[in-house]
């Protein structure tokens, strides 16, 4: 894997796959060191601060584990069989050389509801932002995201001071690149459900037609629950593929999750992130 801005991903993320899958490969089995930082930064062209919070997320995750005075050892393989690439819908499109962007549509601060403050191990009434965007790729509207992130998670943080491209394009990418926030992992769940009035009028299809709607819980750097998204996904470009096999030893293929958008509401397979 090579790594360069225009792949689009944040270069920490770069360094964090092509080490997850050298590991992998058994290029650095478990049990052997890694090479150092210096090493590795000089190795793949980035800096030693881009290949230092790339192994941190690898620690966090359990996959290496550094000794003081030793070096960065391998502890484990990087994935298990069932799981997919963490991506960001921005992330997941451009990678598919798909034009995104979002209409933002609310952009406030408010008391966490008590779902909300359940689903981010906060207190209910503490203040979150709440971001609430029309996603679209190719100009055509394919997802309603409503995303809630704790305040007290970035000291300082209003919605008003956001970068444009933080509320039109990828919020993962400012906690990551602004704030040094890695994001370690989530925990997603998908379900069918009927379009409302108001979400048929903004995705474009007919009230009570079907949509596909995930939640997922992003966990960031201090394994915290760093963020909610609630997506509701147009049908018509979307669908579900798993990889199911009897055997472990037989899964050579990663299973696939939620969807990726064709560029002309075509169906693909593949994983993506709110």
């Amino acid at each position: 894997m090579g790594v360069g801005k225009q792949s689009g991903l944040p270069l920490y993320v770069q360094v964090k796959e092509t080490l997850a899958s050298r590991i992998a490969a058994g290029v650095y089995p478990i049990g052997s060191r890694l090479p150092s930082e210096t090493e590795l930064a000089r190795e793949l062209g980035v800096g030693t601060a881009t290949v230092k919070q790339a192994i941190g997320a690898l620690a966090a995750a359990g996959v290496v584990t550094r000794r003081p005075s030793q070096g960065t050892y391998v502890a484990s393989r990087p994935a298990e069989p069932g799981t997919v690439p963490l991506r960001s819908f921005t992330e997941s499109m451009r990678e598919r050389g798909l034009r995104v962007h979002s209409r933002v549509l609310a952009r406030t601060v408010e008391p966490a509801s008590a779902p909300v403050a359940w689903q981010l191990d906060c207190t209910a009434g503490d203040p979150v932002l709440h971001l609430r965007r029309l996603r679209l790729a190719q100009d055509r509207p394919v997802a309603l995201e409503d995303l809630f992130f704790p305040l007290d998670v970035v000291p300082g943080l209003q919605p008003d001071q956001l970068p444009a491209e933080a509320v039109e394009g990828s919020f993962s990418q400012l906690l990551e690149e602004r704030y040094g926030l890695a994001l370690i992992g989530a925990v997603e769940s998908v379900w069918v459900q009927e379009a409302t009035a108001a979400e048929a009028q903004l995705l474009q299809i007919a009230p009570g037609a079907p949509v596909l709607v995930a939640e997922r819980i992003t966990e960031i750097s201090g394994h915290q629950r760093g963020f909610l998204t609630h997506t509701v996904y147009r049908a018509d470009a979307y669908q579900l593929r798993f990889r199911l096999t009897r055997y472990p030893e037989a899964a050579a293929v990663e299973p696939m999750s939620l969807p990726q958008v064709g560029a002309l509401g075509q169906r693909t397979g593949g994983s993506i992130r709110g």
